[in-house]
């Protein structure tokens, strides 16, 4: 099976998402926007780790598409100047959705009301969902 290119997960309530270092396949997208637009109410943030490969303008589409149907608050983590400024422009268009640099990680947690008891669960689940991934470095 070759590795996949994003893959995510759910911790209490939040929806966890990394992407590797390669561009995302538009088959391993669309079935994460699948997922994102079934979520389960109780799920009210999204967190993103992005890869150094962004989605296309079309995924980004979809995913536009999707998250203004649901109430999830966003934050995408990277340290990619280029990708906070694709995820800042999608904050123009759908609320509560903010980009963030590693090292601001509490921040983000933060924006998704992420208790610190919760933090540790999540912060593992981000590195076991980062270890499946082609990965130049992990969070």
């Amino acid at each position: 099976m070759a590795t996949p290119t994003i893959v995510y997960s759910v911790v209490d309530h939040v929806f966890l998402v990394c992407a590797g270092d390669n561009a995302p396949t538009d088959a391993e997208f669309n079935e994460m926007v699948e997922a994102v637009s079934t979520l389960d109410n109780r799920v009210t943030g999204m967190l993103v780790f992005a890869g150094s490969k962004n989605p296309s303008l079309k995924q980004r589409s979809e995913m536009v598409s999707v998250l203004r149907k649901r109430d999830l608050k966003v934050a995408m983590v990277s340290d990619s100047r280029l990708a906070r400024g694709a995820i800042t422009a999608i904050g123009w268009f759908v609320q509560g959705v903010k980009a963030f640099q590693e090292p601001d990680i509490d921040r983000a947690l933060d924006h998704l009301n992420v208790e610190p008891r919760l933090a540790g669960r999540v912060l593992s689940m981000v590195r076991e969902l980062q270890s499946t991934l082609v990965m130049r470095k992990s969070a």
